[in-house]
């Protein structure tokens, strides 16, 4: 079933990016609570390395723990994972 998701997201990430006047969006944001990583990496894995967009994810979570995310997610996709940082 994943794999099936993947290759859908994979053929339509072009028109992701596209509202139905064909305006193109350059950031496309993720939204999850603490549990949602499973969802996270399942979006993020089925984007191809040339997806022509940033993706921005925000997940929220305790600041008193340290975040492994982008490693997490890092491991699941060929685009370039970065945790955003102050400046």
């Amino acid at each position: 079933m994943q794999s099936s998701n993947n290759e859908k997201l994979s053929k339509t990430s072009s028109t992701l990016i596209n509202d139905s006047r064909g305006s193109h969006f350059d950031v496309i944001a993720l939204a999850a609570s603490a549990d949602g990583i499973k969802t996270i990496t399942e979006v993020i894995s089925g984007l191809p390395a040339d997806f022509p967009a940033a993706v921005l994810v925000v997940q929220h979570m305790s600041p008193h723990i340290k975040s492994n995310l982008a490693e997490i997610l890092s491991q699941h996709t060929s685009l370039k994972v970065k945790e955003a940082q102050d400046g």
